[in-house]
């Protein structure tokens, strides 16, 4: 318990001098506190906007696994990555073969990367959180190739993330997947470049 709160401390610490320093993490990121059991927990993803509506079924159940995914994780539900990025995997090879043949390339990496997150051990948690990043950078190069499927989408970024530090969501209310409960809103919007 000690240990825990030592981090916690340190990790709010250290997201607070970052936001000094330029990197933006929302101004109650250090006062967010873990989800205690019965409270409200981050909102289960809707699914695609509006917007992403004439995109073929498989692109809009591709990301609504990913979005899935992502919620999964910024409630602390890491136990659900391993099947979450399988049928991330299978819906993205889907979205392959169905969507504009100039983002086949991209939409096989996003496959690449959410095959690679199911191949990590379920108990390895800052694994598991790094390698949502990976399927992250390869869903935001999906959308920065067709930006017209990131219409009413929310790219954030978070200062404090191990590796790739951005995400997207359909929700504008920031749930951050690589600090999870402990550090919810700890980000800030910004954009697919």
């Amino acid at each position: 318990m000690t240990s825990r709160l030592i981090r916690t401390l340190g990790a709010s610490a250290l997201c607070a001098s970052m936001a000094l320093a330029q990197l933006a993490c929302s101004a109650d990121a250090t006062a967010t506190p873990a989800t205690p059991p019965g409270a409200d927990a981050p909102a289960e993803p809707t699914g695609a906007p509006p917007a992403m509506a004439q995109a073929p079924q498989p692109v809009r159940t591709a990301f609504a696994k990913y979005e899935a995914l992502r919620a999964a994780l910024a409630r602390d539900a890491v136990g659900e990555a391993r099947p979450g990025a399988e049928a991330l995997g299978a819906a993205a090879r889907s979205a392959a073969t169905a969507g504009k043949p100039e983002q086949k390339a991209q939409w096989e990496a996003l496959a690449a990367a959410a095959d690679a997150m199911r191949a990590l051990p379920p108990t390895d948690n800052d694994g598991v959180r790094k390698g949502f990043g990976e399927v992250s950078r390869a869903l935001v190069a999906v959308l920065a190739a067709d930006p017209s499927l990131a219409e009413g989408l929310h790219v954030f970024k978070c200062p404090m993330a191990q590796g790739y530090q951005k995400w997207v969501q359909s929700d504008s209310k920031l749930a951050n997947p690589y600090m999870g409960t402990q550090m919810l809103t700890c980000g800030s919007e910004t954009d697919l470049k």
